[in-house]
């Protein structure tokens, strides 16, 4: 079971367009998909729901993680890449994140390559 359309259902309260959860706990809570540290993470819209992960855990999110487009991460299509892509399609300007959990050099990291308006967003959660 997973939580994406009560997530989706806090986006206009919070004046959010989607919201990327990157934070272990998180992502499960969302996607009832275990993965361990930075390995995944959820991107959920007004339209739709994504979950990214790495060659390691691609084959067990498909089986498990349901209402979800799961796309493969590779050095040539990272994260940021995917996630950008998304953004782009979906017209994302306010982009959520999990502010309570993530490190300032991640934040830093996603500030300079995401083409969103990051917006803390923990208290979604």
């Amino acid at each position: 079971m997973n939580q994406f359309d009560l997530i989706r259902k806090n986006l206009a309260r919070f004046d959010l367009d989607a919201v990327l959860l990157t934070e272990e706990a998180n992502r499960f809570y969302a996607t009832g998909f275990h993965s361990t540290g930075s390995d995944g993470a959820a991107l959920i819209t007004q339209n739709s729901t994504w979950y990214f992960t790495d060659s390691r855990y691609i084959e067990a999110a498909e089986k498990t993680v349901t209402g979800a487009r799961c796309l493969l991460t590779t050095a040539k299509e990272p994260y940021s890449a995917r996630i950008n892509a998304v953004i782009e399609e979906e017209n994302i300007r306010r982009l959520g994140f999990d502010d309570a959990y993530m490190t300032v050099a991640q934040f830093r990291r996603y500030e300079k390559l995401l083409k969103a308006e990051l917006v803390g967003a923990s208290g979604m959660m």
